[in-house]
């Protein structure tokens, strides 16, 4: 495994790619009994060590799409391996947008989300910033909605 500068390379034990929520509690439940750390590797853009792991890689492109689309609130559920590159269309028909989006946009939500990308400053702040719920995985494999 490597970024993809290759400036950052790992050996994980397994490198798994879920395409629904069950799959990826049930990869963290596996890990978590074969004592192994979990890292997402996401479009693997980072120059830094964050998703290097000796455990389980867990490359997030096979859970994507926009799940559903809220207009009145402003919102959309999207799933974490969704590239920033592919939801521009999908909101923009429904009459939303990114407030910030940098012109690297070959990240997955997940990461974009994790690393704090793409933030100008205090009147465009980075992704996370719009963040009005996450669902979580636990070690146990149990989901956890988290909000305000």
């Amino acid at each position: 495994w490597a970024n993809w500068s290759g400036n950052v390379r790992a050996h994980p034990v397994r490198i798994e790619t879920p395409a629904t929520e069950a799959e990826v509690c049930d990869l963290i439940v596996r890990a978590s009994a074969d004592g192994l750390p979990v890292r997402p590797a996401g479009s693997r853009h980072s120059f830094t060590p964050l998703c290097e792991t000796d455990g389980v890689a867990v490359d997030m492109h096979a859970l994507i799409g926009i799940e559903s689309i809220d207009r009145d609130a402003g919102t959309a559920t999207i799933l974490g391996g969704t590239l920033i590159s592919a939801i521009g269309d999908e909101l923009r028909a429904a009459g939303l947008s990114l407030h910030n989006q940098g012109d690297v946009d070959v990240q997955t939500v997940t990461g974009a989300i994790g690393t704090g990308t793409h933030g100008t400053g205090p009147s465009l702040q980075n992704l996370s910033a719009m963040v009005v719920a996450l669902r979580i995985v636990g070690a146990d494999g149990e989901v956890v909605r988290a909000d305000a």
